[in-house]
């Protein structure tokens, strides 16, 4: 398996005018459900896929549980999960309440097996942009130049 990803070109405004930088964006492949995890824990158990579609939803509202309490989810090699949020800013303490928080969100740190398995995945790119932000095709793509 390997994590794709591509080129990019952005504009970033820097010093008062704006530049072309380059990074490289992860391409995601799809997207797993609760069902299709639960089908392949099958796989390694004793109990059918209801029993383990079941745990994982119960699973679910226990995470849910405590997150919201503001407690710090510690699940071993899995990793923690914790949430956090970003707030405007305010020029006196009284000013600084609920209605000042945004973007609540939820970060995971994940354990050392999975960041040890993300870093030594492979990266393959899957396509290059030039410095105009326009599809670098090769030579054996059937694509137009004009994508």
């Amino acid at each position: 398996m390997a994590i794709k990803f591509r080129k990019m070109v952005r504009n970033v405004y820097r010093n008062g005018k704006t530049t072309k930088m380059y990074n490289a964006k992860i391409v995601h492949s799809g997207v797993v459900t609760e069902k299709d995890i639960a089908k392949r824990m099958v796989q390694y158990s004793t109990i059918g896929e209801a029993d383990v579609a079941l745990a994982i939803v119960a699973f679910k509202e226990q995470f849910i549980h405590y997150l919201t309490q503001g407690m710090i989810i510690e699940l071993g090699e899995l990793g923690r999960f914790k949430a956090s949020f970003k707030t405007n800013a305010c020029e006196d303490l009284d000013s600084v309440n609920a209605k000042t928080v945004k973007n609540i969100t939820c970060i995971y740190k994940p354990g050392k097996e999975i960041k040890q398995a993300l870093e030594e995945t492979p990266l393959i790119m899957e396509r290059d942009l030039d410095e105009n932000g326009q599809l670098v095709l090769n030579s054996h793509s059937k694509k137009s130049d004009k994508e």
